[in-house]
């Protein structure tokens, strides 16, 4: 009698033990989530669309930079801001080429054309929109710091409405030219050295004029709009000026 039960007893124990198809398995696979890395984010994921690499050659002001394009030395305009002359020195000048040095210090920047302005002006410079490699474009940097103003060179281009909000917010806290260079300005002496006068369309065209010229008498120079008296042609030109065609 007890053998009998000794083997019921064991026979039940069996019964209840699982089997090996039904016994956890001794590793699971694991989920979709578990396999794949974090994502790590690229250096160029903000770099905006369109834009290409350029190595920074130097820097000419605020608003102009030369930078190697197949291997030539080529001057760049950034498209929608004005920063203040550094020669002859404007007011917050000397601060807004040092800024644009410190955003370019890299040595690569990334530059991308804007159909509504052209390919160059006609001084040869190239208009574009300048990023640093992170994406960050640096006339909007300019323009929030105080460093430039925001400026339409041809017509309406892209970015426009975030550079005049840009500007808004900057003269709103007085930073930079907006602290600095807020004054009536005076009127430039006649007497200045430097006889040519550097204008700014109502366009936004640069045009210098002569002594002699049609409109030279009549045409004021507003030093608080960029407007500037020049001392040589050639300053001129390099600046991105053309002269007067009457």
């Amino acid at each position: 009698m007890i053998r009998a039960t000794a083997t019921l007893a064991a026979a039940a124990l069996m019964l209840s033990l699982p089997t090996a198809a039904s016994a956890a398995p001794a590793a699971v696979a694991p989920s979709a989530v578990t396999v794949f890395a974090p994502a790590v984010a690229s250096a160029t994921s903000a770099r905006p669309k369109g834009s290409y690499a350029v190595k920074v050659v130097s820097v000419t002001d605020g608003d102009t930079i030369r930078v190697r394009v197949k291997g030539r030395s080529t001057p760049v305009r950034l498209i929608g801001l004005n920063a203040p002359e550094t020669n002859p020195r404007q007011c917050y000048g000397t601060q807004a080429t040092s800024r644009m040095k410190q955003l370019t210090k890299g040595g690569t920047v990334y530059i991308k054309a804007d159909g509504s302005q052209g390919n160059k002006d006609t001084y040869g410079r190239l208009l574009r929109h300048v990023y640093t490699p992170g994406g960050t474009s640096l006339a909007l940097k300019m323009i929030e710091g105080g460093y430039a103003r925001e400026y339409t060179y041809n017509r309406k281009y892209a970015g426009q409405y975030s550079h005049r909000r840009a500007q808004s917010r900057a003269k709103s806290a007085k930073r930079g030219l907006w602290r600095s260079c807020v004054s009536t300005p005076k009127p430039t002496p006649v007497s200045t050295s430097c006889k040519i006068k550097g204008n700014i369309s109502s366009s936004g065209e640069r045009i210098y004029h002569l002594p002699g010229q049609r409109f030279y008498n009549v045409t004021k120079i507003d030093t608080s709009k960029g407007e500037r008296w020049i001392c040589t042609e050639t300053q001129a030109r390099n600046a991105g000026w053309r002269k007067s065609k009457v």
